[in-house]
């Protein structure tokens, strides 16, 4: 019988994306199709700040291809569904047209599928989903005057991005979930933990958005264990942490490098505290990455991660799917409020239609208050969207805890709500 390890090593030999994506089946819905254009990819072009053509053009930056079409694919579906009720309320002169171009699972292709978008006159991208993406390709964006929104992108180096107040989440950012992981590290009881993170740009900041958060909740640090972002084994690791005292283990890695630690550290430790992940590990690398796991150390495990399936009928199905969705309600509603489809005008009003203001869902609700000169509040179908701050991010998150069963599959727990 092979080794927790070894097993681990056979089936991880893929990398992934470092981002959170759920497993889930996108699913359509029934209803007219609204008026799109597929693209293929080309050349990195330049071109100047779209200005209104009274033709509102959003275009789809999501993965369809690669481990992330977990997420884009879903993501894509739900821009598409929003885009048909936008257009079915006949609030603009013109129906609202939608764009879609592969992100890809490199760089190089999701620059490529920004060329065509541009090339189509987009007047804002939902996109891209990649935090490893997104700051390597959103000065692009924002050199062409596009507005942006990412529905999965948490990475803390887009906090203070300079995006010309072009670039906005509906996704909670990183510096809240390092609040619920600090949050959740509290609940376990303890008074000390071990910090494990990724040596990376992903790992590093969000280890110190941690650590000051652990500092909030009065919570001391036994060791910090950094892991080399170019190392997939960390035995010698493990058996450091298997010999001290540790508290709660907090896990902050992309995937591989995460599954890795927790498969050695398994290996080691025969009576396992609490030990929290982000939301990158709730995709391991195979399920039986999972099930190879002690019982008692599998069930140690508990992520947190932002609240990202459906929890009502009048969601997208699929995981971050709602996300898309408000992305695409966010950009009408503000193009409606501003009166234009210029990405300037659509930027200004963004933050006034996700406010202080009359509470509202579904874009038809809300189009009609943004008609009758009313301030509103865009909660989305999930009712969990909250304002967003002068950063472009939401001012609060809604986040879920997860373990995993036998079969090796996540399941949620419970809900944690967090403010900045």
């Amino acid at each position: 019988m092979r080794s927790v390890r070894q097993s681990l090593l056979a089936a991880g030999a893929a990398g992934l994306l470092t981002m959170a994506a759920c497993t889930d089946d996108p699913t359509g819905a029934e209803g007219s199709a609204p008026a799109t254009t597929e693209v293929p990819t080309g050349a990195t072009t330049t071109q100047p700040p779209p200005e209104s053509d009274d033709v509102l053009t959003i275009g789809v930056l999501l993965p369809q291809t690669g481990p992330g079409s977990t997420i884009g694919i879903p993501g894509t579906v739900a821009a598409e569904l929003a885009v048909t009720a936008i257009n079915e309320t006949n609030v603009f002169d013109d129906p609202v047209r939608i764009v879609k171009a592969d992100e890809g699972a490199t760089v190089e292709e999701a620059r490529a599928a920004i060329a065509t978008l541009l090339d189509e006159d987009v007047d804002a991208v939902v996109g891209p989903a990649s935090s490893l993406v997104a700051v390597e390709v959103l000065d692009e964006l924002m050199d062409a005057g596009v507005v942006t929104c990412s529905p999965a992108a948490t990475s803390i180096a887009l906090d203070e991005f300079p995006d010309s107040d072009l670039f906005f989440r509906t996704v909670p950012s990183d510096s809240l979930a390092a609040d619920a992981v600090a949050t959740q590290a509290k609940r376990t009881g303890v008074t000390a933990v071990t910090l494990v993170y990724v040596d990376d740009g992903f790992g590093r900041p969000f280890a110190r958005a941690v650590i000051a958060a652990l500092g909030d909740e009065e919570l001391e640090i036994n060791a910090e264990i950094p892991l080399a972002a170019n190392d997939e084994d960390f035995t010698d690791e493990a058996a450091t942490l298997g010999e001290s005292e540790t508290g709660t283990i907090i896990v902050i890695a992309d995937s591989v490098r995460g599954w890795s630690m927790l498969t050695a550290l398994a290996e080691v430790i025969d009576n396992p505290p609490a030990i929290i992940v982000n939301d990158a590990l709730r995709q391991p690398p195979s399920l039986e990455t999972v099930t190879m796991l002690p019982v008692p150390f599998r069930e140690a495990i508990q992520g947190v991660s932002p609240l990202a399936t459906p929890q009502f009928d009048e969601e997208p199905e699929g995981p971050y799917a709602t996300y898309s969705y408000d992305c695409v309600n966010l950009i009408a509603l503000a193009s409606l409020s501003a009166g234009s489809d210029a990405p300037l005008g659509i930027a200004d009003d963004l933050r006034r239609v996700a406010g202080s203001g009359a509470g509202c869902s579904l874009f038809a609700e809300c189009a009609s208050k943004v008609e009758a000169n009313l301030d509103i509040d865009y909660n989305g179908p999930s009712r969990r969207l909250d304002e967003i701050g002068d950063d472009g991010d939401p001012s609060r998150g809604s986040f879920a805890t997860f373990a995993f069963d036998e079969d090796g599959l996540d399941f949620e727990r419970g809900p944690l709500r967090i403010s900045d």
